[in-house]
């Protein structure tokens, strides 16, 4: 039992944080519950913080790297919060920070490891469904129920068609890693599930996650492209640039919304390289307009959680605006050591952590909400446990476990 509620201190603001329920309650229930239970999570992750049993190892040294960003970014954001007097809120900007430490700690045992694949697999799997059907039924989360005009694009639990289909991308490389179908009756379901993530992408009209999602089919499969293979993907991708060369033709007869069909053209204009017609949704503007405050403060940067109040869009220029550019660097820096040691890796890991870590970093430049969402702070510490746990050389593996058989192969 004791073991049970330890589990349940980190699974629950797991599930709370993936399914966005804080912003569900507050929209149908009431705004300070949602907050009672926002907070509470806090106190849960604490309280597994405090009863963690004592292991006598002390964690990824991958994953300790991101304390060390953390401390620089809040060095460097409070200093220059107090001296441009800026409202910054810092409650809000600690609560990711809370739960890697708390998953941090939690990844100690590598038995814990394999329980949060199962269950965020499942999560991500959830959320993609719900995402389907929430578009099904016209449902927004912003308009608060359901919409009295069509929906353009699938916004998921997260109110946000960019956050779906990242969502969505994840869900796939998940499902393809941990479910281990070992009957027909499981290989049928599993390529169910592969349309379902993929119709929940679509969806989205996102021109970043179908991008995305291209480079992820080809790099989470790279063991099956051997020469006669590739040469029927070459055939697949030109057979594939004909149909998006000729995707409003094919589309014109479908009842799409006007803005659906904005997005289509769109597409079609990043697959023929027109540059000058492909719409960025004003993040170009936004982008700019934070890019400035960073020319005026390149060092000391404008304060905590800056980027987010102005919604620069983009994490990696967020943090310079943020806190400087010092953390900037270190940021950066952090991401490449990351690819770095997940190319050291087994052959198995490898291509599902690049695969993860390749999302992320694509995202991040249009997205300024991926180090902020808990449940996705939370890859980041199983990421840094993953590569440690699964390094090729014992010599460089900085962490031995005697659980091997609970590790990820």
């Amino acid at each position: 039992m004791k073991k049970i509620l330890y589990i349940a201190c980190f699974l629950w603001p797991l599930i709370f944080s993936s399914l966005n329920l804080q912003v569900l309650m507050a929209r149908f229930v009431s705004v300070p519950i949602s907050q009672v239970f926002a907070y509470s999570n806090i106190l849960f992750l604490f309280i597994g913080i405090a009863t963690s049993p004592n292991l006598t190892h002390k964690g990824s040294k991958t994953g300790k790297l991101w304390f060390l960003f953390y401390l620089l970014y809040f060095t460097f954001g409070l200093i220059a919060t107090a001296y441009h007097d800026f409202n910054a809120p810092i409650m809000r900007t600690i609560i990711p920070v809370i739960y890697f430490w708390g998953f941090f700690t939690f990844f100690k045992n590598a038995e814990n490891v394999e329980i949060y694949q199962k269950l965020f697999t499942g999560l991500l799997l959830f959320s993609s469904i719900l995402t389907i059907y929430l578009m099904k039924i016209n449902f927004d989360i912003d308009y608060g129920g359901i919409h009295i005009y069509k929906l353009d694009r699938a916004g998921g639990v997260y109110g946000d068609a960019n956050n779906a289909a990242l969502v969505s991308i994840l869900t796939y490389i998940f499902v393809k890693q941990i479910f281990k179908p070992k009957t027909k009756t499981q290989k049928i379901i599993k390529i169910a599930l592969y349309f379902v993530i993929f119709y929940s992408l679509v969806l989205t009209f996102s021109t970043t996650g179908l991008s995305v999602f291209l480079i992820i089919l080809i790099v989470s499969n790279q063991s099956f492209f051997t020469r006669e293979r590739l040469f029927l993907l070459f055939v697949a991708g030109i057979i594939g640039f004909i149909t998006i060369l000729n995707l409003q033709t094919i589309t014109k007869d479908m009842p799409l919304t006007k803005n659906q069909r904005y997005k289509i053209d769109n597409l079609v204009n990043v697959v023929t390289l027109s540059t000058d017609k492909v719409d960025n949704s004003g993040r170009g503007e936004l982008l700019g307009a934070m890019l400035e405050k960073v020319y005026e403060n390149p060092f000391l940067g404008n304060g905590i959680d800056y980027s987010v109040v102005v919604r620069g869009h983009n994490t990696y220029i967020g943090i310079w605006a943020d806190a400087g550019i010092f953390a900037f660097l270190l940021f950066v820096g952090i991401l490449i050591l990351h690819y770095y040691r997940m190319l050291q890796t087994k052959e198995a890991t490898r291509s599902f952590g690049l695969s993860i870590l390749i999302v992320f970093s694509v995202f991040m430049i249009s997205l300024q909400s991926i180090l902020n969402q808990p449940y996705l702070i939370t890859v980041f510490a199983y990421l840094g446990y993953l590569i440690d746990r699964n390094m090729k050389e014992s010599s460089v593996n900085p962490i031995r476990y005697h659980q091997t058989k609970h590790i990820l192969k």
